[in-house]
C-alpha cells in the first residue's frame, strides 16, 4: 500500500522508532534497518518533515548514580526514546549547583539566577522541554537535597505577579523510590511537591512511586512497576495534542 508523504508524516509521531524505521526501509527496497540507524533515521526525518519530537529532561536527584532511582528513570525514558523523543538526564550529585541566596536578582529584567553554576544549564534544557521526570528516592520523607535546590532554583521562572515564563504544558512525572513497601506512606508529600510545580507554570503532573526497593535488581522484580514506568515513559512521548 502506498501512501502519499504527507500522510506519512502525520503519522510518524503516532508511530514508535522501529516501525517508523521499517516503513522506510520498506520505501527504498531494504529488508532490514540496523537498530543503530533507527533512531538516526528517525530524528533526520522529523527535522526535515517539519515534525518535532516530544523533548523530555530526566532529573536524577539521588547520589547513587547507579542506584534504584537511576534504574527506574532510566526504563521511563528508554520508553520514551522508543517512541521517537529525545531524552537528555542529569545527575544532580554530579553537578556544581548552588543553593538559592534570595537576592531576588531574579526578579530584574533578565528575570534568570546570577549564580553561575550548572544550574544555567538546566534552565535552557527546561525551557526547552516538553517533559521533565524529576527523579529522587526518600529521604527523610522527602526529596533529596540534591533535587531540592534545583526546585528552589526554578524560582526565576516566576514573574513577579506569580504568573510563569514557562510555556504552558510542559508535563512532569515524579519518579520516586523507596525502601518502604507502602507507596502511599510518602505519596502525599510529593503530591505537594507536584502542585508546587503547577504554580510554577508546569502543565499536569504524574507520581510514580516504587516501593520496596534498596537495589535495582528489586525495582525490575516489580514487573507491574516496570511495565507502569514503560507507560510512563509513553505517555511523556505523546504530542500535548495526543495526551
Amino acid at each position: 500500500m502506498k501512501i502519499g508523504q504527507t500522510k506519512f508524516l502525520r503519522m510518524c509521531p503516532l508511530l514508535n522508532t522501529a516501525t517508523v524505521a521499517a516503513l522506510l526501509g520498506n520505501a527504498c527496497g531494504l529488508s532490514t534497518i540496523p537498530n543503530a540507524l533507527q533512531k538516526r533515521l528517525v530524528e533526520v526525518l522529523f527535522k526535515n518533515g517539519g515534525i518535532s519530537m516530544q523533548k523530555i529532561v530526566v532529573l536524577n536527584g539521588s547520589p547513587r548514580k547507579q542506584g534504584v532511582t537511576a534504574a527506574l528513570a532510566e526504563e521511563v525514558s528508554k520508553a520514551a526514546s522508543d517512541q521517537g523523543a529525545e531524552i537528555k538526564s542529569y545527575y544532580l550529585n554530579g553537578m556544581n549547583i548552588k543553593g538559592c541566596q534570595s537576592c531576588y536578582a531574579c526578579k530584574e529584567q533578565e528575570h534568570r539566577c546570577i549564580l553561575r553554576d550548572d544550574m544555567q544549564e538546566l534552565y535552557d534544557e527546561i525551557d526547552a522541554a516538553d517533559g521533565i521526570v524529576f527523579a529522587t528516592p526518600v529521604y527523610m520523607w522527602q526529596m533529596t537535597a540534591q533535587l531540592k535546590q534545583v526546585i528552589d532554583r526554578l524560582y526565576p521562572f516566576i514573574k513577579p505577579d506569580y504568573s510563569s515564563y514557562l510555556a504552558p504544558g510542559k508535563k512532569i512525572l515524579l519518579a520516586v523510590t523507596q525502601a518502604r513497601h507502602d507507596t502511599l506512606m510518602f505519596h502525599h508529600y510529593f503530591e505537594h511537591m507536584g502542585k508546587n510545580l503547577l504554580f510554577l507554570g508546569f502543565g499536569v503532573y504524574k507520581i510514580l512511586i516504587a516501593g520496596g526497593a534498596k537495589i535495582p535488581e528489586d525495582f525490575y522484580k516489580q514487573t507491574e512497576v516496570v511495565a507502569e514506568a514503560r507507560r510512563m515513559g509513553n505517555w511523556l512521548a505523546e504530542s500535548n495534542s495526543e495526551a
